[in-house]
């Protein structure tokens, strides 16, 4: 798999950025270091890194699935300590499974939180 397939089926299984000031957006397409996400008033579109999309559960919860979802990222984390690349991780780990659209939306409204969240929190960040 490559990451322009681990996007398009996170995004098929309901994976989206939200809206953009006010503004309703669809996924427009993605490569290695960037997706790209179109207004649907003007059509102008927005890019977001690959790397911001990774730290956002709901990317992985689309992807893999509630259980499978944050497993997989804590492997992808420990890939890239080893030196791996994020493209070879997808390679590598990603499995084809992929949540249903349903509980993705019942997940998100217990999570209140908005676009990207991080795994871990940043250093000297821990209280």
């Amino acid at each position: 798999m490559h990451i322009q397939e681990a996007f398009q089926k996170a995004v098929e299984d309901g994976y989206h950025v939200g809206s953009f000031d006010g503004v309703e957006t669809f996924y427009s397409g993605s490569n290695s270091e960037y997706s790209a996400w179109t207004r649907t008033d003007n059509e102008s579109s927005f890019m977001i890194k690959v790397e911001e999309t990774l730290l956002d559960p709901a990317f992985w919860w689309c992807l893999c699935g509630e259980k499978n979802g944050r497993k997989i990222a804590l492997k992808m984390v420990e890939h890239l300590f080893d030196g791996g690349s994020i493209e070879s991780f997808f390679k590598e780990y990603v499995p084809p499974r992929r949540a249903k659209k349903s509980h993705l939306t019942t997940w998100l409204q217990k999570k209140p939180w908005h676009h990207c969240v991080r795994i871990f929190p940043a250093p000297g960040c821990m209280n």
